[in-house]
């Protein structure tokens, strides 16, 4: 318990006492995950005078415990699995927002299984959302009563742990599709390999300025080179002398438009080995862009041989393309509408406030939320409501200009950062996204969208840091998005209208 900590209970109550360590477990990255959501429920048990602390995880109406702390005495373990409907958790799903339970009996709750099967008399609970969607909940509960209501400082504290828990979550996630993206890259350049060792050709490998970074065994036994004397030389190494400088101009010409070149006996091509020896070759070239710059594959053959296994290294070329695509596309994209993701957009938004302090102009930022979003998911389920947010998306896209970036911002929430644009023109954008959306005809039911609004024009030098700037200006688009729910959904307001009302 935090008590080993040198913090009392009464102390963590105390709100700067509080956040300061939430945010110790949350930085604690050192720890692990494992022992980082320990503390955190340890903690929550000492907040809470509760017994029992667990983030659980919930598929259909399985309820299963992933981490937990509880005191001595009480039989529960990771692992178990409960019918949801057994738990107060259901209530906190249900609801989408935390659940208290000070007293159940006097909350109507006397015959609920929570309270008649395990003898819980209270409870503190708040969803956890991992890409978007409720992936199980937060909570804490005791087979005692809370003696007195819990405070609006306990509600938000299990909101932050459960937006913490979520996030980390999230991260986990992303960690492991890239590291699979990774694996994958590194199995197709493994069968890359095998291919060019495979191969009855010489194959050498070069980068953009024509440096050597790799050679299969027949180069080295056709030239008489090892590999280490050949890597980081230039290609021209492996040329006549009185043939270099023509070969160098002709390597330049190839970079400009780089194509794939068969292997052809016409321009009797002329190689040289480390002796001295100069011989008659076939040469074949291959572009291969990844995202560390281009490289060329060169098939290289004695002018009586034909290349037998060039298909197969072309098509796991085209793989290791492909997979290093991917691997880029995975860092920067969100997979389900392919526009910018969180991270990506933030780099982009730090980019255009810098412009924008250099040039002391306006940027805006619009936040998009899907109005009503869980009640058409639960009505036509999640590859319907996918189909929606698609759709919402294309619209947004229509509708935003070249220098604009679209980008999911989590669950149905979108941001579009509008360089150069002050409040009236991000009014307008903003309103015909709205009427783009509303017009929508090809779902299930009027599909609508609230939008929030801010702007800032940045002093040059700016009086703050950029990432400052960029959270506050989305703090305040948020904010007039929750102003716009309030008044009805279907609706734009510019933070400059929460100024007005102040």
């Amino acid at each position: 318990m935090l008590s080993n900590s040198g913090l009392e209970t009464r102390a963590l109550h105390d709100s700067t006492n509080l956040i300061r360590t939430l945010y110790q477990i949350s930085a604690g990255h050192h720890l692990g995950f494992e022992r980082q959501v320990l503390k955190m429920l340890t903690l929550g048990c000492n907040i809470f005078d509760m017994e029992v602390g667990i983030v659980a995880h919930i598929e259909d109406d399985r309820y299963t415990v992933l981490h937990l702390n509880c005191t001595d005495g009480i039989d529960l373990k990771i692992g178990d699995v409960f019918n949801l409907g057994d738990t107060y958790c259901a209530k906190t799903i249900k609801n989408s927002n935390p659940v208290t339970i000070e007293h159940a009996e006097k909350s109507g709750l006397r015959n609920h299984p929570a309270h008649e099967v395990f003898q819980l008399k209270s409870y503190i609970g708040a969803p956890l959302i991992v890409k978007g969607r409720v992936f199980g909940t937060l909570n804490f509960s005791s087979r005692s009563s809370k003696k007195t209501p819990f405070t609006d400082q306990e509600t938000d504290a299990i909101q932050l742990m459960a937006m913490w828990i979520g996030s980390e979550f999230d991260r986990i996630e992303d960690q492991r599709l890239l590291q699979s993206a990774y694996e994958e890259l590194q199995a197709v350049e493994a069968k890359f390999r095998l291919a060019i060792e495979a191969s009855p050709s010489a194959m050498i490998m070069t980068d953009s300025d024509g440096r050597i970074v790799y050679i299969n065994e027949l180069a080295e036994q056709m030239f008489g080179y090892e590999e280490s004397e050949l890597l980081s030389k230039s290609i021209e190494i492996l040329v006549p002398e009185n043939l270099r400088a023509t070969h160098t101009k002709e390597r330049l010409r190839y970079k400009q438009t780089p194509s794939a070149r068969p292997m052809t006996s016409r321009n009797n091509l002329i190689a040289r080995r480390k002796n001295g020896e100069i011989f008659p070759v076939e040469i074949g070239l291959n572009p291969i862009n990844t995202p560390d710059g281009s490289l060329v594959l060169c098939a290289v053959q004695d002018i009586t041989k034909r290349k037998h296994y060039e298909k197969t290294i072309l098509t796991q070329a085209e793989k290791l393309k492909i997979a290093n695509q991917q691997l880029a596309e995975l860092a920067t994209k969100d997979s389900l509408t392919n526009v910018a993701n969180r991270r990506s957009m933030m780099s982009h938004f730090e980019i255009m406030l810098a412009r924008a302090s250099r040039n002391e102009q306006p940027i805006s930022v619009i936040m998009a939320d899907i109005d009503n979003f869980k009640t058409y998911n639960d009505a036509y389920g999640h590859p319907a409501g996918d189909d929606v947010l698609r759709t919402v998306c294309d619209a947004i896209i229509r509708v935003a200009r070249r220098s604009d970036i679209v980008a999911r911002y989590g669950g149905e929430e979108f941001v579009i950062l509008l360089p150069d644009t002050d409040s009236r023109g991000a009014g307008q954008i903003a309103e015909r996204c709205r009427e783009t959306i509303e017009c929508q005809s090809e779902i299930n039911q009027p599909i609508t969208a609230s939008f929030g609004v801010s702007t800032i024009v940045i002093a040059n030098p700016p009086n703050t840091t950029l990432t400052n700037i960029a959270k506050r200006l989305i703090a305040e688009a948020d904010r007039a998005l929750y102003l716009s729910k309030e008044g009805g959904k279907n609706k734009v307001t510019h933070y400059t209208e929460l100024e007005e009302k102040r």
